[in-house]
């Protein structure tokens, strides 16, 4: 069996019953345009840039794709000053 920090987190205040006293229903997609995987690359920095709501997107470092290659997708979004 598998945990996680916010399986323990849920856990606990599901125990306790105060999740919903500490978090509301959102409009926002708390993950989007993730990459787990080799096969689903290419991640398409743009796409979730362009998505007003989504707050977080991942690549996954067993997809193989270079942290460079991540930060040149993410600075190439990025408003220059």
């Amino acid at each position: 069996m598998w945990w996680s920090e916010y399986t323990l987190y849920r856990l606990a205040l599901d125990k306790r019953d105060i999740f919903w006293e500490l978090h509301t229903p959102s409009t926002t997609e708390p993950l989007c345009n993730a990459i787990w995987f080799q096969e689903e690359l290419p991640w398409n920095s743009r796409s979730a840039f362009e998505n007003k709501s989504c707050i977080f997107s991942l690549v996954q470092s067993s997809a193989g794709l270079a942290p460079s290659a991540i930060a040149g997708d993410i600075s190439a979004q990025l408003p220059r000053f």
